[in-house]
């Protein structure tokens, strides 16, 4: 099935062409360079369900498919769309003005061209129009010019990347008569997002259960991120020895932790990894718990202390201080800076975020795959309702660097095929980065629930036959197997549930 992902214009994303979302979704002239394109969400997701605007002759279900896809069009502003192009060339031939019927050779470019055109889910009404248009014009014109415009101006067409000529297609959920368990993104970065959690399932049915208003479903969200450009993170907690030293040797940071904690945390054995996890609690726990606005003003006074200082004599720490304030001004969450790790993401480097895990996303370009849920507890850099309480009692307080997932070379080609998968027991999803030079070719073997997305190419689709190209959204059904050939340099990403 062909989708058409949703834009999420999160004030956090990139702005107008400069996002990663707006150049690969987007067609130059839908980009308002005043917007955020922050996230692209392909899935079932309801704040953002992903519709289908074709469905491609995979195998013998591919005509009761489209049935079911023309009977959900029906009633809708775009119900001739979801009529073949056959039916509509046949509705034009037996038409009687002959000024509506459309020459021979015309009906060939549109009849050979349907699978492609339908792939890009566009309203073959345009070209019918168009041709009519030039044939009623031109109708004592035969000679080959008018053929290969007609034949230049679908092409032109055809080429953009996305035509949402109808908003009335199906939902994807509609049309499986399911959801999706996990939900694929993009995701393009200027400033920080929050620094949040996302519940395990335990707690994520007790906190649905208590506040459903705040939490609106009863699922873990775990997710793993993968940089498509070089991304900063901030992630899980650093070793106790180098928080007790920013608490130490940061006058505001040590204000707002009262000195008996301070005191016990350095009196007893770190020796224990037990302690060292419930002294980071004490730790953490101690200054989240603070008033907010004393914490406020707290962040304030160590701010304008650092701007005294210059660029080159402040510690890496202090510039991402800097750095979120300017992005958050007097939020208190800057201070998270010096208790949770600092992670640089390569090109091609993902990290798996678990359940219960501090995290904020600061800067980058990347693919995201999840458990679809809206599971989010706050405490910090963001206008949002923070949950003190609730985030500092399902923290695990684990603590070290997460580990680097550099992908597996899933094929025989070197670098060509990388796979990401959370190196965990019964993991549920997984990321795939597929290359191809131009001619290559691939099996896809579809096992489960299945989204890819080209980032950069083409590709040819067998057996339909349909080409698709750079912001193409294909899902794949189950028990599916595609070949796919690339018609130039081609970047593709996939993500797959595993359960």
């Amino acid at each position: 099935m062909i989708l058409q992902g949703s834009i999420q214009k999160y004030d956090w994303g990139k702005k107008g062409s400069k996002s990663l979302i707006s150049s690969t979704f987007l067609n130059p002239i839908q980009i308002n360079e005043n917007d955020y394109y922050a996230e692209y969400w392909m899935g079932t997701h309801s704040q953002g369900p992903s519709l289908v605007t074709s469905i491609l002759p995979l195998n013998e279900k591919w005509e009761e498919a489209n049935e079911k896809l023309k009977s959900s069009l029906k009633n809708s502003l775009c119900e001739k769309s979801s009529d073949s192009l056959v039916e509509i060339i046949n509705d034009l031939d037996s038409n009687q003005d002959s000024n509506l019927r459309i020459n021979e050779n015309n009906k060939n470019i549109i009849v050979e061209n349907e699978s492609r055109l339908n792939s890009m889910g566009v309203n073959e009404n345009i070209f019918i129009d168009k041709i009519n248009k030039n044939d009623k014009n031109d109708k004592n014109d035969k000679n080959d010019k008018n053929d290969k415009d007609d034949l230049n101006e679908i092409a032109k067409i055809m080429n953009l990347n996305e035509i949402n000529l109808c908003n009335n297609y199906p939902e994807l959920s509609n049309i499986l008569n399911r959801k999706l368990n996990f939900l694929f993104k993009m995701l393009s970065i200027n400033k920080s997002l929050s620094i949040q959690v996302h519940p395990d399932k335990d707690s994520a049915k007790k906190l649905y259960s208590l506040f459903p208003q705040i939490y609106r479903d009863d699922q873990p969200k775990p997710e793993m991120v993968l940089a498509i450009t070089p991304m900063e993170i901030l992630c899980s907690f650093r070793p106790l020895d180098e928080i007790y030293i920013f608490v130490c040797h940061i006058k505001e940071l040590r204000e707002l932790i009262p000195e008996d904690v301070i005191k016990k945390v350095c009196r007893n054995d770190w020796n224990d990894k037990n302690n060292k996890r419930e002294f980071i609690k004490l730790l953490f726990t101690s200054f989240m718990k603070n008033e907010n606005f004393f914490m406020q003003k707290k962040t304030i006074e160590l701010y304008q202390k650092l701007e005294q200082i210059p660029i080159e004599r402040r510690t890496n720490e202090e510039n991402y201080f800097i750095k979120l304030y300017n992005q958050h001004p007097g939020d208190p969450g800057c201070f998270c800076i010096f208790f949770l790790n600092i992670i640089q993401l390569k090109q091609d480097q993902a990290i798996y975020l678990e359940a219960n895990e501090p995290h904020a996303y600061i800067s980058g370009d990347c693919v995201e795959i999840m458990n679809s849920s809206d599971n989010v507890i706050r405490c910090g850099l963001t206008s949002k309702f923070k949950d003190i309480d609730t985030l500092c009692n399902v923290l695990t307080y684990s603590y070290g660097e997460p580990e680097i997932l550099k992908g597996k070379t899933s094929h025989t080609l070197q670098n060509s095929f990388l796979l990401y998968k959370p190196n965990i027991l019964n993991p549920s999803f997984e990321i795939e980065k597929i290359t191809l030079n131009p001619s290559d070719s691939h099996l896809i073997n579809c096992n489960n629930d299945t989204i890819i997305f080209i980032y950069q190419g083409e590709i040819v689709v067998h057996p339909s036959l349909s080409d698709h190209k750079k912001g193409a959204v294909l899902f794949l059904v189950p028990g599916n197997t595609i070949y796919i050939i690339s018609t130039r340099k081609t970047i593709i990403y996939l993500g797959r549930t595993l359960i």
